[in-house]
């Protein structure tokens, strides 16, 4: 009994620590965060059916129909899935709008991938063929205090546009907090009626015209017909030329 208590002391330790670390503000408890918690519940999961098998030894029906409701929450979650992919939790379409902008990308446009799909792009890249290179956008919620302030850090991702004809916008119109970040931080990003992939797309409309939308939700890719802005001429002057003061020897 002493064993058992002190393993089950081992699997339940993990999360209480997560859960006072979460309390203290340091670690987030919020879903892909806890996937590490995953194998320990299972462990505690079949650590009390044994436990029940034991007691239950001489009713077998009563086992039989422990074991149907454990696993019945599985097997429907896999049906559904496997009846209708696209209705899922959490289903992921980020590979299927990156493949829908590779077969309508032409060869001298940008593509803009905001932030929140940079780790997508990353591996995209890598395993299809993909015939573009995208700008990563930076990172700089955290170091911008205000939309206007978030508008201004981007400007060296911007510049990057200059030439295009076109310009292509993908972003995750949900995401709003990177892994390692406190969820809903910092408060002026995560306002009501904010959205910083809207907000670019309002600011990207004043350099051009948005020609084409496609969305997977919450996957979205936006097409822009860049204006072009006349370049600066330079002004050729003439040279500068002053009078040389006689020195001082032809002074004399």
């Amino acid at each position: 009994m002493r064993r058992n208590r002190l393993l089950l002391g081992i699997l339940v330790l993990p999360v209480v620590l997560v859960l006072a670390a979460s309390a203290l503000r340091v670690y987030p408890f919020h879903e892909r965060f806890l996937l590490f918690l995953a194998p320990l519940l299972m462990l505690l999961a079949g650590f009390g059916i044994e436990t029940l098998a034991r007691q239950w030894a001489r009713r077998p029906v009563w086992l039989y129909g422990l074991l149907v409701l454990f696993l019945a929450p599985a097997v429907v979650g896999v049906g559904r899935q496997l009846a209708a992919p696209g209705q899922f939790m959490n289903t992921e379409f980020n590979r299927e709008v990156l493949l829908h902008l590779n077969d309508r990308y032409r060869a001298g446009d940008a593509v803009y991938v905001f932030w929140n799909m940079n780790q997508a792009y990353d591996y995209y890249s890598l395993a299809y063929p993909l015939r573009y290179r995208a700008i990563a956008g930076s990172y700089v919620k955290n170091t911008s205090a205000s939309p206007a302030d978030y508008l201004q850090n981007l400007q060296l991702d911007f510049r990057q546009f200059a030439g295009k004809k076109r310009l292509w916008f993908v972003y995750d119109k949900t995401n709003g907090d990177a892994i390692g970040d406190y969820v809903g931080q910092p408060a002026w990003y995560h306002q009501p009626g904010f959205n910083a992939p809207e907000y670019l797309e309002q600011h990207f409309a004043t350099l051009g015209r948005k020609v084409y939308h496609h969305q997977r939700f919450p996957y979205t890719v936006v097409l822009y017909e860049l204006t072009p802005t006349p370049r600066l001429k330079l002004m050729l002057l003439p040279p500068l030329t002053t009078a040389r003061k006689p020195s001082a020897l032809a002074a004399h």
